[in-house]
């Protein structure tokens, strides 16, 4: 798995260990999103100093630097990994080539706190999570048309992540809560209150039996997917917080 945090740093860790393997000097400010490529040996990285970044993980280097006008607070890949799509602070959702690190489409959310975003299983779908709203907004990808929200509660959502077989949405809020539906009808699954308060990001494993949540007290915390049930926790590091990111390799 790999987490990002405030200091700009991106940590590939050992999570059967729970040891850090890899540090990389990423970004010159806040990292907001961290992605792997399905075969474990690519890194896309997002950061507020306006960067994308596409990493080598043999090597440790730089593939692709994209820059823009704007923060980038969020990011997402296609199931097919060849695309990324990225989300910055003015409501624009940019969609970029990996390999060729080329600009492919672009998608006007009109939404300048866009906290994170998530494709379905097809790629058809993109859920766009609101940092100011209680919501999650469902578009289409290629027309760009809306297709509906889901509604939270008075805490705003913070992370969002589909099941691998796309039958399942997770979604957790600012204040510790994650919830689960069913996509075919959208209805609820379960939802549960962590211990924690500020719960940054949630990442859902390859195979869609454990979710992982990581927060500002420096927490990394495993749950079962079906029922919500907590199974782990890991201390990133000695008096290490404000960690804003995870994800889980293949």
């Amino acid at each position: 798995g790999s987490t990002g945090g405030a200091d700009g740093r991106i940590l590939i860790w050992d999570l059967g260990r729970g040891s850090i393997v890899r540090s990389l000097d990423a970004h010159s400010n806040y990292v907001t999103g961290v992605e792997f490529s399905r075969d474990g040996k690519t890194l896309m990285s997002v950061s507020t100093d306006r960067t994308t970044k596409i990493w080598d993980l043999p090597s440790g280097t730089v593939r692709h630097n994209l820059t823009g006008d704007h923060m980038v607070t969020s990011l997402a890949m296609e199931t097919g990994r060849r695309n990324l799509a990225v989300g910055d602070s003015e409501g624009m959702i940019r969609f970029w080539d990996v390999g060729q690190g080329t600009r492919v489409r672009e998608l006007d959310c009109g939404d300048p706190s866009i906290g994170s975003i998530q494709f379905s299983l097809d790629g058809k779908t993109l859920v766009v999570l609101s940092r100011h709203f209680d919501k999650l907004t469902l578009w289409e990808v290629l027309s760009g048309r809306k297709l509906t929200s889901l509604e939270g509660d008075s805490s705003p959502f913070y992370s969002q992540a589909f099941s691998p077989d796309g039958s399942t949405l997770w979604a957790i809020t600012g204040e510790g809560t994650i919830k689960s539906w069913r996509t075919s009808d959208w209805k609820s699954n379960w939802q549960v209150k962590t211990s924690s308060r500020y719960v940054n990001n949630l990442a859902v494993s390859p195979d869609g039996q454990k979710l992982c949540t990581v927060s500002y007290d420096g927490f990394l915390k495993l749950w079962s997917a079906d029922k919500g049930k907590q199974i782990g926790e890991l201390k990133m590091a000695p008096n290490r917080c404000f960690v804003d990111q995870a994800a889980f390799s293949s």
